[in-house]
């Protein structure tokens, strides 16, 4: 599930999940791939944190931000 995060937020894997094959998995598949310049990734812990609120320039060309905001107001 999603959830709000803010800069200064640290996102970390529970202790008895670090074996989990999928987070292994994602983990290693995210070491390959360019990490936004808002996120940092401590890969040695298994935590992400964010280091600012992104702007709309550091935004994917791909997101569709009507979606979005259409889903959340459900």
């Amino acid at each position: 599930p999603s959830f709000h995060v803010t800069a200064g937020d640290e996102v970390s894997v529970r202790e008895k999940s670090r074996s989990n094959v999928n987070i292994t998995g994602a983990v290693a598949t995210a070491a390959g791939r360019p990490m936004p310049g808002w996120l940092s990734l401590d890969k040695d812990n298994l935590k992400g944190i964010v280091t600012a609120a992104p702007t709309r320039d550091q935004m994917p060309q791909n997101v569709k931000e009507q979606q979005v905001v259409e889903l959340y107001s459900r």
